[in-house]
């Protein structure tokens, strides 16, 4: 066996941590402050497809987000295993990019009845659409990246 081969065999796959995972857990270690980022501030967090469906991570971005001190989580209609799609996913937009637009829309409305000002999402891919089905809309709904919210509340 040639040194390539062998090295392949004896490779070890290097551990893969999302960017949620690490920060709940830095949070939990008490190595991550966060303090408020604003009063009485509803979030409504969209997870992404990929992120629940695919990798069974549904609770460590809602735990992040219930970590941010004066932030309430508000949940959506569905939620987790149920959650509706933004469509992005399979490359929907790309084909039929009104069609969408208009799911984001309705992806948006739908965090608009809980009530929240924010709606969070940990892909960007679902921020960028989701953002486009915003604009849709004559809200006032702000669409983020979960990392945003972060930024704003470390302290």
């Amino acid at each position: 066996m040639n040194t390539s081969s062998r090295f392949l065999l004896t490779w070890e796959e290097p551990e893969v941590v999302y960017g949620t995972e690490l920060t709940r857990e830095l949070i939990s270690e008490g190595r991550l402050k966060l303090g408020p980022i604003g009063e009485d501030v509803k979030i409504s967090y969209h997870g992404p497809c990929h992120n629940g469906r695919e990798l069974g991570m549904y609770e460590e971005a809602i735990e992040v987000v219930e970590a941010i001190r004066g932030v309430t989580r508000v949940e959506n209609e569905t939620s987790r295993a149920a959650a509706m799609c933004c469509g992005e996913g399979g490359g929907l937009r790309s084909s039929n990019g009104e069609l969408s637009k208009q799911i984001a829309a309705d992806r948006v409305r739908t965090a608009e009845k809980t009530g929240a000002s924010i709606l969070a999402t940990a892909c960007p891919f679902c921020e960028l659409n989701l953002v486009a089905g915003a604009s849709l809309e004559s809200n006032q709904m702000e669409v983020v990246d979960i990392t945003s919210v972060l930024e704003r509340s470390i302290e």
